[in-house]
């Protein structure tokens, strides 16, 4: 049996690891005690993570997972206001409809799918400008075209660009994505190392 550090059972929660240990050693069931893990003094907890990801803090969430957080889903048709911008994207519908997806705003993303990985610009949101209501998923491949039409594809979320907002005319907001493209291409040709825009502090300024 493989436990936490800190599990607890019983009534109230009085049972510990050292008592389940003792239980089981005469039924020659050994008990394997994982230690706590710390990255940077923060313990590594899935209640941590998940704040993290529902504030949009997505670099933080994936120091503490060892990898960037992903979106599975299926790819679904879209309303074309991406098109139309001049900016196509691929909308994604999780498999799992208890999916926990962060927070919205514009994100730095990698697509996979048809066996390739993309760099992407990430969109989670509403779409204010255009008076939405329903919460989308969306992608928009910087500097790719797909040679057919994906049915499946993973996101996984890189870095927070911005937090999405209500723009006054379809003008300004493709005026404003053609700012993230240009801020996501530059960011996706440094090292990850050099990517230090902080996403704890979210900015309209890029």
């Amino acid at each position: 049996m493989v436990i936490g550090h800190d599990h607890r059972f019983g009534s109230r929660g009085t049972g510990d690891a050292r008592l389940l240990s003792r239980t089981l050693e005469p039924l020659d069931i050994k008990v394997d005690i994982v230690p706590e893990i710390m990255i940077g003094g923060v313990p590594v907890r899935s209640t941590t993570i998940r704040e993290h990801l529902l504030l949009g803090h997505v670099r933080l969430a994936a120091e503490l997972l060892g990898r960037c957080y992903a979106l599975n889903g299926a790819i679904v048709p879209g309303r074309g206001t991406g098109r139309r911008l001049g900016f196509p994207t691929i909308n994604l519908r999780p498999f799992e409809r208890e999916t926990l997806v962060p927070a919205d705003g514009v994100y730095l993303c990698h697509v996979e799918t048809l066996g390739s990985v993309y760099n992407a610009l990430l969109n989670i949101g509403h779409r204010p400008t255009f008076g939405g209501e329903t919460r989308s998923i969306e992608a928009h491949l910087l500097d790719a075209q797909l040679s057919e039409s994906p049915r499946t594809a993973e996101f996984r979320l890189v870095e927070r660009l911005r937090p999405e907002h209500r723009f006054d005319s379809s003008s300004a907001l493709a005026a404003q994505i053609a700012d993230d493209v240009e801020t996501a291409r530059a960011m996706f040709a440094r090292p990850a190392a050099d990517r230090n825009l902080d996403s704890q502090t979210p900015s309209n300024t890029l």
